[in-house]
């Protein structure tokens, strides 16, 4: 029976191989692979450097804060953070090819740990950092309390797993496959999907909110510590920040019961997702319909998208944001959801394979249109739903300012597409993270231009309408001549 140590070697070959394609198959004009193989490796630390980095200060500051409530925001945003981005990375690692481990005098129980270990390389720095620094600090704030603390953070990455192997679950074996009448049976899973996302994300997003006015819900979290005590993350934070009570140290013991529970019911089930899944293959008719090239590539990206748990999660984001936004103004969720697009419209990038493109008569042009629309159609989604519970409030809507905003998106995402394709970046979020980083700074500044002008007139007194529309129409024809010239 191999080791763990054995097997961790094993999964490291998976892993390189990983890294290897992600980079390999966008760059495939390049003849000298050693030179590859070293930004590959460079590209995925530096990316993991960066998230580990963020977590640890979040780590730091929660550490030394000592208060109940930072302590619940840190381990949901440490359960939210991780599963984005492992949700980012499924469908790369869907791709990976682990048949060869069937051929291994190996049981099925080893195999599933070597899927889990490569999978958790991905992201293995960010995590043994932030697990280390988190302890580090809570032993030198109190070390009475690090304990608790550990498990807490320990229950939240394992929480984390879980949720991406249960949602990739359901998404590849329900929301993928499926035809004719079971196409229903498909919409019905994916609303189910997406519901389970949103509320996941809405919870999230609260924290993110409650982050900003921990102190003011102290009092109430201390007041009702008996019953709130029972609850993930509750039961860690009290235990954490010294206050101790029986319900605190039951709820502990449950929750980290559930999160060893869900860890080995993530390990038992990621094969079934990742190396077994198999399309529904039937026979159908054949029927070619003859389309514009704008067309038909936006008709395969959104086919595309539906099939992709990471691309799905991303294009839900601006739309789930608008329904939680919807409380306040128009300019504060124009604002958010424009800031999301930026990210979408990198992403969608990333749906073209170089080596496919390549041999296609096929125009830059005509794959940034097509992705632009796309990304155009997402954000009026997103303020049509918006306007939807506005209506329901008895709110109006701005239609000119998001009718402005439309033209600053269709002028960003122009524009990051044509940094990315001559940028030659990577296509695919979690590998391309410090190329995205270059990219978010032209796309923030070409969404945001016109709402700052907008304010700054608005500051002074003046009609701010015009001077918003004025530098959004500008982008726009920037960008329909940067089209052309394509």
């Amino acid at each position: 029976m191999p080791s763990l140590k054995e097997l961790w070697k094993i999964s490291g070959y998976f892993y390189r191989d990983l890294v290897f394609r992600s980079v390999y198959e966008v760059r495939t004009h390049k003849k000298n692979l050693e030179k590859l193989i070293r930004s590959a490796k460079r590209s995925m630390l530096l990316n993991k450097m960066f998230l580990a980095l963020m977590l640890s200060v979040m780590a730091i500051y929660t550490a030394f804060r000592s208060n109940v409530m930072d302590f619940v925001i840190f381990y949901a945003m440490i359960t939210f953070l991780l599963a984005f981005f492992f949700l980012q990375a499924t469908t790369t690692f869907a791709t990976q090819n682990f048949d060869i481990l069937y051929t291994l005098p190996l049981s099925g129980d080893e195999v599933s740990k070597i899927v889990s270990l490569t999978f958790f390389r991905i992201f293995d720095i960010p995590i043994t950092t932030v697990t280390i620094v988190f302890l580090v600090a809570m032993i030198v704030r109190s070390p009475v309390s690090s304990a608790p603390a550990l498990i807490g953070l320990l229950v939240s990455e394992s929480f984390s797993i879980g949720l991406v192997v249960y949602l990739s679950r359901l998404f590849y074996s329900k929301i993928t496959t499926g035809s004719g009448w079971k196409s229903v049976v498909r919409i019905l899973y994916y609303v189910v999907w997406a519901f389970a996302f949103f509320s996941f994300y809405a919870f999230a997003s609260a924290m993110g909110w409650l982050y900003r006015n921990a102190e003011a819900y102290s009092s109430f979290v201390m007041s009702n510590s008996k019953i709130l005590s029972f609850l993930y993350p509750f039961c860690f934070a009290f235990l954490s920040s010294n206050v101790r009570t029986p319900n605190a140290f039951f709820g502990v013991a449950v929750w980290s019961v559930l999160a060893y529970l869900s860890l080995r019911w993530a390990t038992s089930k990621i094969t079934e997702v990742f190396t077994k899944f198999e399309w529904d293959v039937e026979e159908v008719e054949l029927k070619l319909e003859i389309s514009s090239p704008t067309v038909a590539f936006l008709k395969k990206d959104v086919r595309l998208i539906s099939r992709s748990p990471a691309l799905c999660f991303l294009v839900l984001l601006p739309i789930m944001e608008s329904l939680i936004l919807s409380h306040g103004s128009v300019s504060t969720a124009i604002v958010v959801i424009s800031a999301f697009l930026v990210v979408v419209a990198f992403s969608l990038h990333g749906l073209e394979k170089e080596g496919i493109t390549k041999i296609l008569p096929v125009k830059t042009k005509t794959l940034v249109t097509a992705k632009t629309l796309l990304v155009v159609t997402i954000y009026l989604i997103s303020v049509g739903v918006m306007n939807v519970i506005f209506a329901f409030k008895g709110k109006t809507p701005d239609f000119f300012i998001e009718l402005s905003t439309t033209l600053s998106v269709f002028a960003m995402s122009v524009i990051v597409l044509i940094i990315a394709e001559k940028m030659n970046v990577r296509r695919d979020l979690y590998s391309g993270l410090s190329a995205l980083v270059f990219l978010i700074i032209p796309g923030f500044v070409i969404v945001y231009l016109p709402l700052a002008i907008a304010f700054i007139f608005k500051i002074l007194g003046e009609d701010y309408l015009i001077p918003l529309f004025t530098a959004s129409f500008i982008e726009f024809l920037l960008a329909l001549t940067l089209l052309n010239v394509l």
